[in-house]
């Protein structure tokens, strides 16, 4: 492969773009290696493709090819590969039964996909009508593929049967316009409509996972006070923690620290950070059921920032300890973080009065703290 696509490049030059039709992952590397523009998986299975595009990760095309049949087109298609080969549906053209509605619904996904709406129908444009819906479906993260979180309930209907299809003509024809809520065989109106449908459908599945990013988003702006324009508080936030002394800090608040603190050029890839350290695992990974917990604990890591950020700051060689620490009760009472600095020249004064303090106390671990707790509540309010 190598000493070919070597002779090709050097006669054709880089202009014209070379494919290698290969037959395993060794050969998948070595054309990759060799500089192929495009990778031909001929007759492989699912799972060889699917490792080979993973193996490729967007660095070449990729083409399914070999047994592409109406019958597995929908599973070759979810492996990821760029384009899918129709050589062997042209060779034996089959005759599709569809007319009047069916009809109907086909011409509204050619419009979707700005196709030719009057092609003929046939095995070549229906795959060619419905490969792009496949391979959509296969590129969206993680997030957009599992979450429920939509205004509209059909867009999770109208995915999961992109995610479940086995037979192209019954998911294209049945279940698809069941999924975005045809029932009526004689449904005109709901025909006229159905290009809509598909196109909200699809704006919500492009747009879910940048409004989770934005919730994310809004609950750190308002639980630090900062302006709601990412550009303008990033460099707040820096400014806010540049005093902070890593060596205070746990591993999971200097990992999170360290991802606030280095350059993002867009929120997305900033929340993308940080938020791995939460559960470590990618942003995109996280459940619905797990974004308030999500939320709720990058908070606190903030929060854990502000405390060490107000401690590290205090380089006062007349102070002999500082303590940072916020208080809640179940009547409602809520002090926000505070610092406190106790000087040197009162530490004896302190000491006097802890030992005091130690020989009120009963021995009953809850009782004792408590009332110390229940004391300092009233002395900050």
């Amino acid at each position: 492969i190598t000493p070919a696509v070597k002779a090709l490049r050097e006669k054709i030059g880089h202009t014209v773009k070379i494919e290698v039709e290969t037959r395993s992952l060794e050969e998948v590397e070595e054309a990759l290696s060799a500089g192929a523009d495009i990778i031909m998986l001929d007759n492989m299975i699912n799972e060889q493709m699917a490792e080979c595009v993973k193996f490729i990760d967007g660095r070449a095309k990729t083409e399914a090819s070999g047994n592409i049949t109406l019958d597995n087109i929908a599973s070759v298609a979810k492996t990821g590969v760029d384009i899918i080969s129709l050589g062997a549906l042209t060779h034996s053209v089959k005759a599709f039964d569809i007319s009047g509605i069916r009809l109907e619904f086909f011409k509204q996904y050619r419009e979707f996909l700005r196709k030719d709406s009057e092609v003929q129908v046939n095995a070549s444009s229906f795959i060619e009508t419905v490969k792009p819906f496949f391979l959509y479906y296969n590129k969206l993260n993680n997030y957009a593929k599992h979450t429920r979180k939509f205004d509209t309930p059909t867009t999770a209907k109208f995915r999961d049967v992109l995610a479940k299809a086995q037979d192209p003509t019954k998911t294209f024809f049945e279940d698809l316009p069941e999924s975005l809520g045809y029932r009526n065989l004689n449904g005109s109106e709901f025909v006229a409509q159905y290009l809509n449908l598909i196109k909200g459908a699809i704006n919500e599945l492009n747009t879910c996972y940048d409004l989770f990013i934005n919730r994310i988003e809004k609950s750190v702006v308002e639980h630090l006070g900062l302006p709601n324009d990412f550009e303008e508080y990033k460099p707040l936030l820096e400014l806010r923690f540049c005093n902070v002394k890593t060596k205070l800090l746990t591993p999971k608040s200097k990992s999170f620290f360290e991802r606030v603190m280095a350059p993002s050029f867009t929120k997305k890839e900033f929340y993308e950070k940080i938020g791995i350290v939460i559960f470590d695992k990618r942003l995109d990974a996280t459940k619905d059921s797990e974004e308030e917990l999500l939320i709720n604990n990058m908070l606190f890591l903030f929060s854990e920032l502000d405390r060490y950020s107000s401690i590290s700051s205090v380089e006062d060689t007349t102070v002999e300890e500082v303590y940072n620490f916020e208080l809640a009760s179940s009547k409602g009472d809520f002090a926000k973080s505070k610092t406190y600095k106790l000087a040197k020249s009162k530490s004896q004064q302190a000491f006097e009065m802890q030992e005091k303090i130690e020989r009120l106390l009963t021995g009953d671990v809850d009782l004792d703290v408590c009332v110390l707790l229940k004391m300092l509540n009233e002395k900050i309010k």
